[in-house]
């Protein structure tokens, strides 16, 4: 009979970390709260398919909990700031962060969307600028 250290991927583990990310806990958070570190959380995704399934629907509860909290503060005027939020999360290209960065006066600005930039497309961008010849 193989001894050891009994596991902490059971069932109530699970329930606890589903439960805290549907609340909006972070995955640190979640496995802090199920007696468990990020580590044996990560391999609980990987290994455990039902409870990785688990995990999505879990963030979708939490993230519709804050849009619907949004959504009812906005209809209050006095919290007018909620409902300038919820356009930039359910609108991000057209009321979602944009930044412009202009350069040479006679060339257009270029407006970025963050949302759909990649590391790559910003490293390129800021070479092609004069934003790196000015820290030099």
């Amino acid at each position: 009979m193989k001894m050891g250290r009994p596991t902490k991927k059971t069932p109530h583990t699970q329930e606890v970390a589903l439960k805290a990310i549907a609340m909006g806990a972070t995955g640190k958070q979640a496995a802090k709260a199920a007696g468990i570190g990020t580590t044996v959380l990560k391999e609980m995704q990987r290994d455990i398919p039902a409870f990785a399934e688990g995990i999505t629907r879990a963030k979708a509860i939490a993230e519709g909990f804050l849009l619907d909290r949004i959504e009812l503060a906005s209809r209050e005027p006095k919290y007018w700031g909620a409902a300038a939020q919820l356009l930039k999360f359910q609108y991000p290209e057209k009321y979602g962060p944009k930044v412009q960065i202009s350069g040479d006066p006679d060339k257009p600005a270029v407006q970025i969307e963050w949302s759909k930039i990649s590391t790559e497309e910003l490293r390129n961008l800021i070479k092609s600028t004069d934003l790196v010849e000015a820290k030099r």
